[in-house]
Formats: structure tokens, sequence, C-alpha cells
């Protein structure tokens, strides 16, 4: 039984689409996913992160949706924030190139180093990964790199996206998300 099906159950739509299409369904499953994947804490990736001598920005591998820690010979560095670096030294930025020690999560697609790499780099960053879409041919949830969703997560998976697209479309009749 598909994630779809257990989704059209609550909404009583067993016998097929009457109001929400599949595609209404896979989109709520979906935005359901991304909202509960960093809570779970599920499993973590490693992906390689290349550093190029001279940049200050490093983009965040396509696979990494939130990035956690940043590895290099066996040293972890967590990702801080651009307030904790000013506190840390408040000169920062005339700080001659070295290799980088301090990461900050500057937006949704880039990290900044301190200082500038002086040289190319390959360090590696682990965070949590993406969430498997569910769509047309992979209607399974898929959590990381593991196929088996624990019955109670699948469940809420399915309430929480049953209860969204109630909440859009019947606010009366549904609980709020």
């Amino acid at each position: 039984m598909s994630i779809v099906t257990d989704v059209q159950e609550l909404l009583d739509e067993v016998s097929g689409a009457v109001f929400w299409t599949p595609a209404h369904i896979y989109d709520a499953v979906n935005r359901t996913l991304l909202e509960i994947t960093p809570k779970l804490q599920y499993t973590y990736i490693s992906v390689p992160l290349d550093i190029a001598a001279g940049n200050e920005f490093v983009m965040i591998p396509p696979t990494i949706y939130i990035p956690k820690t940043i590895i290099y010979n066996n040293k972890k560095y967590f990702i801080t924030s651009h307030a904790d670096l000013e506190r840390f030294n408040r000169e920062w930025k005339k700080i001659s190139s070295a290799q980088p020690r301090s990461f900050i999560l500057w937006d949704a697609s880039y990290i900044r180093m301190f200082p500038r790499a002086n040289v190319d780099y390959t360090y590696f960053i682990q965070g949590i990964p993406y969430p498997t879409e569910v769509s047309v041919g992979q209607e399974e949830l898929v959590i990381g790199t593991n196929t088996y969703v624990p019955v109670l997560l699948r469940r809420a998976v399915a309430m929480i996206s049953a209860a969204r697209l109630m909440w859009s479309t019947i606010p009366d009749q549904a609980a709020e998300v």
C-alpha cells in the first residue's frame, strides 16, 4: 500500500480521486516530508566539499538539505553564524588566507569560510539529505537512505498531509496544521 493510498483513505476517497487528484496528494506529502525531515534527524549523509584557493564562498551540495558539520582530516567544524564570527574576531576580514577553520551558513545555497582558502581543499560536509520526492512511480516513503519507514511515522505523514489538504479546501472540517 502506498502513501498516496493512505492519504486517500483518510480523505475518504478510496474509490478514486473525486476532489483531490494524485498530484494534490503528491504535493501535500512532499511538503510534509520537507517540514518533518529536519525534525527527525533520521540520517545524515556525507558529501565531498571542494574549496578552491582564494574563494570566500562555497556552494552547498544539492543533496544536502540542512548542513550540520564539516570534516577535514578527522576534525569536525560546526557551522556557525556571522554574529558568532564577529564576536570571535572583529577584524576577521583583514586576516590573510589560510586553511578555513570557521564556516558560516550564509544563505540557503552558500557557506562562507574564514579565513579564505590559501590552497585547494577537499572537506566533507555532513547534513540532513533532501527527502526522496513522492511522485508517479515512487509512491513509497524513503527518508535518507532508509527504505523502511516506521509505521507510526508513515501514519503521521499521511495524517499531516490529509489535514493539510483539508485545511486548504475545507477549513471548517480540518484540524489546523
